[in-house]
Parts: C-alpha cells; structure tokens; sequence
C-alpha cells in the first residue's frame, strides 16, 4: 500500500538526481498554518508549497475514480477533486493530485486568457507500465509534475480569485 512517506521515498529518488529542489512531505510537519490539513504537499527549499496531493483509500467503492470521470453533467467530478482543488487555491500553488493508491488524477490551475482554469489529467493506472513514445508511467507523470512545479518561481504568484466557482 502506498502511504505518505512511500510516495515521498519514491519522488525523493525521481527527483534527486535532477535539478527538481523539492521536497515531500506530510503536511502537519511542514508547520505552515492552514485550516485544513492536505495529506502531502511537495516544497522548495523548505518554504513555499509547489504542490498538494490528497490520498484515498482504495477499498471504499466510492473512492474509485472512474464514474466521476464518465459523468457527463460534470458534477461528480467536481465533488471529487473539490478537495486537492480546494488546498491547491488557498495555498496558491499551481499543482496537485489525487491518489487511491491504484488510480491517479494530477491537476494544474493556470490562467489561459485570462480567466483562471482547473485543469485535470486522465486516470492514470497504477499498473501503467512506460511504452516509448506512447505510455508514460505514474512514476514519469510524478517527475513531471515535481519539475514543473519546481520552475514555477516566486515570481509567477497564484492569486485565483475564481477558481472555486466550478471546474
């Protein structure tokens, strides 16, 4: 099973031998006040939160991610990310995932033209085995995000204030 320390074991070793200065970490050890509590957030340099990831578990039926994706009207795919979208705004950080351990959605805010957008990832299987040019694995997904979210400097500040109107 994967746990907090598992999935920063794993990104610690991605990044490590790349120019990512980031860490994972448990979010109650980071000793940022927040009224709310994500389960792991990545930071640069011990001070500024790149990204959030929230953890399900992956026996309760509810937490498979698959029907809120098919969902046509859009709104169970709200409930569902409402939560990693939620810290990811009021932390002001612009990546963000979410986790049962089996199935993963990453997630991104952006402003395009001017209007800020949530934008979210296909589920990515835990089983997802890396195909050159076709497949990329969880594990590259990962790394991608902990770079990009590494490169968004201090000088790109997040001020959504639209985001929690809707996806």
């Amino acid at each position: 099973m994967w746990s907090v320390s598992r999935i920063s074991r794993l990104m610690i070793r991605l990044i490590s031998n790349h120019e990512c200065v980031m860490t994972f970490a448990d979010f109650q050890c980071a000793g940022i006040m927040y009224r709310h509590t994500p389960d792991v957030i990545s930071l640069d340099n011990q001070t500024t939160v790149r990204m959030v990831g929230e953890l399900k578990v992956s026996w309760v039926p509810t937490h498979d991610f698959r029907p809120y994706l098919s969902d046509a009207t859009g709104n169970r795919l709200r409930y569902l990310l409402a939560q990693p979208l939620m810290h990811m705004h009021d932390l002001s950080c612009n990546y963000g995932f979410m986790t049962n351990y089996w199935q993963t959605i990453f997630l991104r805010q952006q402003l395009v033209d001017g209007v800020w957008m949530a934008e979210y990832s296909q589920i990515k299987e835990a089983k997802t085995e890396f195909n050159p040019g076709t497949i990329i694995s969880v594990k590259q997904c990962f790394f991608h995000m902990a770079c990009r979210a590494s490169e968004s400097g201090p000088d790109e500040p997040i001020n959504n204030t639209l985001m929690m109107t809707g996806l």
